[in-house]
């Protein structure tokens, strides 16, 4: 069998294999019911404008499909499985291509496991086991696959620990991403408050020239990872900070965001806005995980978001974005509007 025959061969396995969990995810719907089932969901329509450096603005609509589906087999396990229009970094897919069907994937399929009230296991494909944040160091579409170990000791402290697989490596060593972390969340003076502190070791392959990784040649950070955020009422703050202790020749190592907030976008006629600013440093951050819609996934970069949402009905919101950053050694201006009408059930 050529080449060429047998990329299509493997095309179409992919393909099927789509079919395939689709096909299975409907037939555990009609085979489970309603209330043994929880489906959750979101249809989302985006206007989106780009303009980087001298280029002229890209104007796109774009559109986005995602359904999850979770069951509680018994009092300590957990089934999710999720599909998702989009590609790693984003859920949307752009309009046009006259017509033509739009790819959905396999976003989610994990398990679930608690032992012990206090303890859960989690392995497959999983939501991000680190500690959310309103920084751009994370691009929060990315949904890791590995797993992850979860403690609850109680009184607001809590420790995570997590090996996630990037890449198989066949005869050569696999791209990992292991680390730990701890959180605290407490009302202090009747504030809010929450921080965490961790540790994420991320051992990379990176590909030659011709795209292959033989002789493999890697890429490791350690990133060195502390953050907190403090809210009262509609009022909010927080801050982010990152730093690789294996940066090269142990410069440009640290990746800095900040930002405040006010209101809740929650109840029909609710709003809320927030900026924030962030600078990442060359060798900080990998490219990998770093929001592809704020700084073009670029780890050098420096700028400004502003974010506002506004809750129309129950289920329906509005969301605008302006993201505006230089990027890259030569500082390119990178600036990105989107609009966004989501409705989530």
């Amino acid at each position: 069998m050529g080449h060429n025959a047998i990329v299509r061969w493997r095309n179409k396995e992919k393909v099927d294999m789509r079919k395939y969990i689709a096909i299975a995810i409907l037939g555990v719907i009609a085979s489970t019911t309603a209330s043994a089932l929880d489906v959750k969901g979101n249809v989302g329509y985006r206007y989106d404008s780009q303009e980087v450096g001298n280029a002229s603005a890209v104007t796109q609509d774009k559109l986005k499909a995602e359904l999850a589906l979770s069951a509680d087999v018994n009092d300590k396990t957990k089934v999710v499985v999720g599909l998702r229009t989009g590609d790693a970094k984003s859920a949307y897919s752009t309009f046009g291509g006259g017509a033509n069907l739009k790819g959905i994937d396999l976003n989610l399929a994990y398990v679930e496991y608690a032992p012990i009230a206090s303890t859960k296991v989690t392995f497959g494909k999983m939501h991000q086991p680190w500690a959310d944040s309103s920084s751009f160091f994370f691009d929060k579409d990315i949904k890791p696959e590995g797993l992850a170990v979860a403690f609850d000791a109680g009184r607001g402290l809590s420790v995570n620990a997590y090996s996630l697989t990037i890449a198989e490596g066949g005869q050569n060593s696999d791209s990992k991403v292991k680390g730990f972390q701890v959180g605290l969340s407490r009302d202090v003076l009747g504030f809010d408050t929450a921080a965490f502190a961790g540790v994420m070791n991320q051992d990379f392959a990176i590909p030659n020239a011709t795209g292959v990784t033989t002789p493999p040649r890697r890429s490791v950070i350690e990133l060195h990872r502390v953050g907190a955020s403090v809210s009262k009422g509609p009022f909010g703050a927080f801050v982010d900070r990152a730093e690789n202790d294996k940066a090269a020749l142990g410069k440009d190592d640290t990746a800095l965001a900040y930002g405040l907030s006010y209101g809740k976008a929650e109840k029909p006629g609710s709003w809320d806005v927030s900026i924030a600013r962030q600078k990442v440093e060359k060798n900080s951050l990998s490219g990998f995980w770093l929001d592809s819609d704020f700084a073009l996934s670029n780890t050098q970069h420096e700028g400004e978001a502003v974010i506002v949402n506004y809750v129309v009905a129950k289920g329906y919101k509005v969301s605008g974005k302006f993201y505006n950053a230089e990027v890259g050694a030569n500082k390119a201006d990178n600036k990105h509007i989107m609009v966004d009408l989501n409705y989530t059930f």
